[in-house]
């Protein structure tokens, strides 16, 4: 699976530019290496700490058991900045960045489960997950344990690189590993698409998650209607995640076209349709026709 975060620059610069470059950094040909003997990337590297109902903790390339890790920067550790102290650990994947104590910042981070208050004000916050919360959850269910942080199973960063907004394919999944049979042969990732249905009642989410299988990873966005709040309504939740490049299609049932999301100006340029009205049984056809059309990526059973 794939998970997408936003940096926040403003706030913590010296752990986005770290973070940042370890994620582009790959461990072939000749990759940078860090004062340890090891590339600084975080390819490869697992998630050596999982908590249900609190953290998934990684970055750790160097010992891979969250007792080594090692910065950008020389391979020294860096400050605590600020601004990231300041902001909370109130939610479900806050990015953060792990260490020992006051100062101490090297390469590893951890994604919150829940609201983690208790690291408020120990721990800089840095970034956002804004896509990829199912896999956060598999992670959880599959790996997670409240009687030990060591995972039930391998969690491991197979891939991982800067996000290119309606370029990178946002979600998927990677093939198993070919085996020696196949030297040479690679991985490639098959993309699922983030969609996003807006529908008047559960019943009709679940027909459009039963008609779109296993082939997306959706979204539901149930209309409400009955409530004053506009931030509940489903059109300004598919319009942030929209301007959030956190789905690529939202589909519409016949009865809430008048709840339309508003593209944002960036989207002006995707060939295709992104939002789209269309019953529970042809969800998955019009899913395939505006995939292949506006994004050009392999979509699983429908090879453009």
């Amino acid at each position: 699976g794939r998970i997408i975060v936003e940096l926040f620059w403003d706030v913590a610069p010296l752990a986005c530019e770290n973070f940042a470059t370890l994620c582009a950094n790959k461990t072939s040909g000749k990759p940078q290496m860090g004062v340890c003997g090891k590339p600084l990337a975080y390819i490869g590297s697992k998630f050596h700490r999982v908590v249900a109902g609190f953290v998934m903790q990684g970055g750790d390339f160097v010992m891979h058991n969250g007792a080594g890790g090692e910065s950008i920067y020389n391979g020294k550790k860096f400050k605590d900045e600020r601004a990231g102290l300041q902001l909370k650990h109130d939610r479900k994947g806050v990015l953060s960045m792990g260490n020992s104590g006051k100062n101490s910042n090297t390469s590893q981070f951890f994604l919150t489960f829940a609201p983690a208050p208790q690291c408020d004000g120990k721990h800089v916050v840095f970034g956002r997950v804004i896509s990829g919360f199912d896999v956060m959850d598999a992670v959880e269910n599959v790996a997670g344990s409240k009687s030990s942080s060591e995972p039930k199973v391998l969690v491991t960063i197979s891939n991982c690189g800067i996000y290119e907004p309606l370029q990178s394919p946002g979600a998927g999944y990677w093939f198993d590993q070919p085996d020696d049979s196949f030297q040479g042969s690679s991985p490639s990732f098959m993309c699922l698409p983030r969609v996003g249905a807006i529908a008047p009642s559960e019943n009709i989410l679940a027909r459009f998650r039963s008609a779109l299988s296993s082939f997306v990873s959706f979204i539901p966005l149930l209309s409400v209607t009955d409530v004053d709040d506009s931030t509940a309504s489903a059109k300004l939740r598919a319009e942030l995640l929209l301007k959030d490049y956190a789905v690529d299609i939202i589909l519409l049932a016949p009865t809430c076209k008048d709840e339309a999301p508003i593209l944002p100006e960036k989207w002006s340029r995707v060939e295709g349709d992104v939002v789209i009205i269309t019953k529970p049984v042809g969800a998955l056809a019009a899913v395939r026709n505006a995939w292949v059309k506006h994004c050009g990526w392999t979509l699983e059973g429908c090879v453009p």
